[in-house]
């Protein structure tokens, strides 16, 4: 196996399919811990103004018996309830986007199980990614230094970094989210694993590529 890989796993904060592979990616680090994983951030609800996201539930609510079926897992009723509060939420990738990208810059070897707990907190507690209190409890939980809880509030597609990221995102041309690529430690992509949450096999599509 070409022991000089990495992986790039093109990822967004809102994606529930991303949330139905987190099993799968815990499973791959366990096995192979010297192995980096690198999480990109991509757009998958962007825009000004965000869009609320009470006006999703039909569309959760149908794409989730797909996902409990294919993956085991789906949002909890907390998260519904949360999603279906009078008061509009907003429906934004752009901000916890951002504190993803300000962990990659802390402790890029954080960066992933900070990546799965924003979405345990969001699908399984109905915790509101737009709030800061939420990041300062994922850097206490994980022994990191506060991010800037500001700035991830206030971030945006014309915020530099989001923006940068998101176009190195679109120029590997995922086959949606989420899609884990294989590459050299230059970024040199040599595979993909699009959507393969069966934590084996994700294993042996990694083994495959990581051998050719």
């Amino acid at each position: 196996m070409n022991s000089k890989v990495k992986l790039i796993y093109a990822y967004d904060p809102l994606c529930g399919w991303c949330y139905g592979l987190i099993p799968a990616l815990r499973h791959f680090v366990a096995r192979f811990p010297e192995v980096q994983v690198e999480v990109l951030p991509g757009g998958l609800f962007t825009g000004t103004p965000p869009r609320p996201y009470a006006s999703l539930i039909p569309h959760i609510r149908q794409a989730e018996v797909h996902l409990e079926q294919v993956t085991g897992r789906k949002p909890s009723e907390a998260f519904h309830r949360f999603i279906a509060q009078k008061k509009t939420v907003d429906a934004s990738s752009e901000r916890p986007g951002q504190a993803v990208l300000q962990v990659n810059e802390l402790s890029v070897d954080h960066a992933l199980e900070f990546a799965h707990r924003l979405q345990e907190m969001h699908y399984e507690e109905g915790a509101d990614l737009n709030e800061p209190e939420v990041y300062d409890d994922i850097t206490e939980q994980l022994g990191l230094p506060k991010l800037d809880t500001q700035k991830i509030v206030n971030a945006t597609l014309k915020d530099p970094m989001i923006a940068k990221a998101y176009a190195r995102c679109n120029s590997l041309q995922p086959r949606g989210y989420p899609t884990v690529f294989v590459a050299s430690p230059e970024d040199k992509v040599l595979g993909s694993i699009p959507s393969t949450y069966e934590p084996d096999a994700f294993l042996n599509e990694f083994r495959r590529l990581a051998t050719e």
